[in-house]
């Protein structure tokens, strides 16, 4: 380890991909999204094998993220 970080490029498609790949193999049991906006969660629902089990968001009163939250009635 050379204690570098590198960023990469990488579509969404392809990072979820290898994410399912991690359920496959048994290396995790869930994998979810965070802070995610409305579009690129539709937009992954279109290709994903393994649906997201969670959707993690920051909400407080001094971040409400009326997007992201729908309340339950």
């Amino acid at each position: 380890m050379t204690g570098e970080v590198r960023y990469a490029r990488v579509p969404l498609q392809e990072t979820w991909g290898a994410l399912e790949e991690a359920v496959k193999q048994g290396l995790t049991r869930n994998i979810g999204m965070s802070n995610t906006p409305g579009g690129v969660l539709l937009d992954l629902l279109t290709y994903s094998k393994i649906h997201p089990s969670v959707l993690q968001i920051e909400h407080h009163p001094y971040l409400v993220q009326r997007d992201l939250y729908f309340p339950v009635n």
